[in-house]
């Protein structure tokens, strides 16, 4: 069992120490909580980038968007992206191993549309945080 000890002296400098016995608290030697490690990573870079083989065709013609997907310059491998004609999904890709999608679209109405990608990360093992 702890015996506090309470000065006036700890009190005034807003430190409160506590023993576990009398030869304790003649030896006063310093105490440290265990380490905890603690990471801090930069805030995430994250590039979505789309091009397309031609811009102007036909109905009935196939366009071919291609892009990719990285994090802080790496590639984000099984992300799922959607290419977008104006606010409507019109095809899915998975990226690849060096993060690259591709997505074949065929015209079927007349207009001028534009076109956006949106990607999905895909989910990530949880790492527990050590507890001591």
């Amino acid at each position: 069992m702890c015996k506090l000890s309470l000065t006036r002296d700890i009190l005034e400098k807003g430190v409160v120490e506590t023993y576990r016995s009398r030869r304790e608290r003649r030896l006063r030697g310093q105490v440290k909580s265990p380490i905890l490690p603690v990471t801090v990573s930069p805030v995430p870079v994250v590039a979505l980038t789309l091009t397309v083989d031609k811009t102007t065709g036909y109905v009935g013609d196939t366009f071919v968007f291609r892009g990719k997907f990285t994090q802080n310059g790496v590639a984000v491998v099984g992300a799922i992206v959607t290419l977008f004609r104006d606010t409507i999904a019109v095809g899915t890709a998975t990226t690849d191993s060096v993060g690259a999608y591709s997505i074949r679209w065929t015209a079927n109405v007349t207009g001028s549309f534009s076109f956006h990608s949106e990607a999905t990360t895909p989910a990530k093992p949880i790492t527990p945080v050590p507890v001591y």
